[in-house]
């Protein structure tokens, strides 16, 4: 996971933006206390302390932390985005990147394991009751092909903010 809950002042931090010496600090979903690291060669990230029993953070790839982080940085530069943040909770999902972008509140999604249907549309109909449109983004697996291409697919072949959910399929290294 990228964020954490900094114990000092409960403000919510980013791993990368974070410092051991602000130890410590707990996982935003059961608050029990998770460690930062701050490696060389790994994304910046936060990790609970064994044992754990928290589904926050499990699963996600190498990729998928990339991919929210570069999500995130790129939509910083964008004039008609605000509220910008990762790993936001919204009820019983927690968004990889939520934005309001031009005034349209967004979850993106990143995607990369295997979710079944009822559980990606469990998690979009949650957004939808909360006004949220959702953009899914798959990630695709190594052992696929390594050209860079990004497929766009939308109801009506159209990409319509009033759609509410939108997919982007990227293959390639990230």
């Amino acid at each position: 996971m990228l964020t954490a809950m900094r114990r000092s002042d409960t403000a919510k931090v980013t791993a990368r933006d974070s410092e051991r010496t602000e130890a410590p600090f707990q996982c935003p979903t059961c608050q029990r206390e998770v460690t930062l690291h701050k490696g060389q060669i790994k994304v910046h990230h936060f990790a609970h302390k064994p044992p754990v029993t928290c589904a926050r953070g499990i699963g996600e790839s190498e990729a998928h932390l990339q991919a929210k982080l570069a999500i995130f940085d790129a939509l910083k530069r964008e004039g008609n985005v605000a509220d910008l943040e990762i790993e936001r909770n919204c009820g019983i999902s927690v968004a990889d990147v939520f934005a309001r972008i031009s005034d349209i509140p967004v979850a993106i999604e990143i995607q990369r394991s295997a979710l079944s249907a009822n559980q990606i549309n469990a998690r979009t109909q949650n957004y939808h009751r909360l006004g949220i449109a959702v953009l899914w983004i798959a990630l695709a697996s190594p052992d696929l092909a390594t050209s860079n291409t990004v497929q766009v697919h939308g109801r009506n072949g159209a990409m319509q903010p009033t759609m509410g959910v939108f997919t982007i399929g990227i293959k390639g290294k990230f």
